[in-house]
């Protein structure tokens, strides 16, 4: 072969490999630019959770209440499949799936991190094995049910117990799983929207001297004097995620998730409002969108928890503080099929005392998550 010849087959191999890598960058540009969250369409998520489906009328039940509040997303707990565990009954949930997406809702896989093994065992993110498991279930789970949803939910991506900030670096582990998890979801299914829950920002005591705080927070909290976390107690506190290893605006920064949804379900306005004024403030500072957080709202009642409880008036004044914030989407926990769910749907679409005659969902509105 001639030397020019030579010569031109190699510039013909780097201008293929060349134009493979700007093609790779236009797919992940294009990618973004489909997140109305981040693109300023006009749209909103409404997101409701759905959890342990196991019989057919509840289910109906369910996606009528959901449709008929003017709902668009729904996040569904995962059935088992293969070695790892699940709380949907496996045929409830396909043909859940198959329903919500043929009614135009947007369908995400809500998948319980920490308890991905069927024997109960906590996961633990440091092991390198179990965050190739982890990897490996998202996509196992993707791949089956790939036709009829649109993103995958992380849920319980953090540790159990209440210790200080990144012991034995447990946040520096959270931090990892997510990213590689989010990569390879990104890598294999362009299409799909990546989420994550977090616990709630509310101020929780930390050992500034001591504890291996994200050093954003640590700047964010000196370049904002008289912040909550300085002004909630004595001493110097941090918000509650931290103290169970979850870093949400490092996952943001880092991961780039599509958005993280606050884990805040109290029935006050005050505490709640608080929470949106914190997340706000967080993302600007580091130079990320507010829209990034789906704000939580809380529709149940659980043991151990006096401030969650039904308040219809509670849930349409949270929607209202939100949008004024320039929020884009909630995430109402839960719609259950229960006798409490109808007064959710009336508070949500019509306009009545308890919402100060504006319902917040009464006309329905384009999804950001397509």
């Amino acid at each position: 072969m001639k030397k020019k010849n030579i010569h031109a087959v190699i510039f013909l191999i780097f201008a293929a490999f060349v134009f493979g890598l700007l093609s790779a960058e236009n797919c992940f540009a294009a990618r973004a630019a489909r997140n109305g969250l981040l693109d300023g369409t006009d749209c909103e998520v409404r997101g409701v959770w759905v959890d342990e489906l196991d019989n057919s009328e509840k289910s109906t039940t369910i996606l009528n209440n959901i449709v008929a509040a003017n709902l668009n997303t729904v996040f569904v707990v995962n059935p088992p499949i293969g070695s790892n565990n699940g709380w949907s009954n496996k045929k409830q949930f396909a043909s859940f799936v198959k329903l919500a997406h043929r009614r135009n809702l947007s369908v995400h896989i809500w998948v319980p991190n920490l308890y991905r093994k069927k024997s109960g065992a906590q996961s633990d993110f440091r092991n390198k094995k179990e965050r190739k498991s982890q990897k490996k279930w998202v996509l196992k789970l993707l791949k089956k049910y790939k036709k009829y949803v649109d993103g995958i939910h992380f849920d319980y991506i953090r540790y159990n117990d209440w210790e200080s900030v990144n012991k034995d670096q447990k946040m520096d582990a959270v931090n990892q799983v997510v990213g590689e998890m989010t990569s390879a979801v990104r890598k294999k299914y362009a299409r799909m929207f990546v989420t994550a829950t977090t616990i709630s920002a509310t101020p929780t005591w930390a050992d500034f001297s001591a504890e291996d705080i994200p050093d954003w927070f640590r700047d964010w909290y000196n370049a904002n004097p008289g912040n909550v976390y300085a002004t909630s107690y004595s001493f110097p506190t941090v918000p509650g995620h931290m103290k169970y290893q979850q870093d949400p605006v490092t996952w943001i920064r880092e991961s780039n998730l599509d958005a993280v949804m606050p884990m805040q379900y109290t029935t006050s306005d005050t505490a709640w409002n608080q929470e949106a004024d914190s997340w706000k403030s967080f993302l600007t500072y580091v130079g990320k969108e507010p829209a990034r957080i789906l704000m939580g709202v809380g529709w149940l009642e659980e043991e151990g928890h006096p401030e969650w409880g039904y308040d219809p008036g509670s849930v349409a004044r949270k929607i209202a503080y939100g949008r004024s914030l320039g929020y884009k989407g909630f995430a109402i926990y839960e719609l259950n099929g229960g006798a409490h769910d109808q007064d959710l749907v009336n508070v949500l679409t019509i306009d009545s005392s308890e919402n100060s005659n504006a319902a917040p969902l009464k006309n329905s509105k384009e999804n950001c998550f397509q």
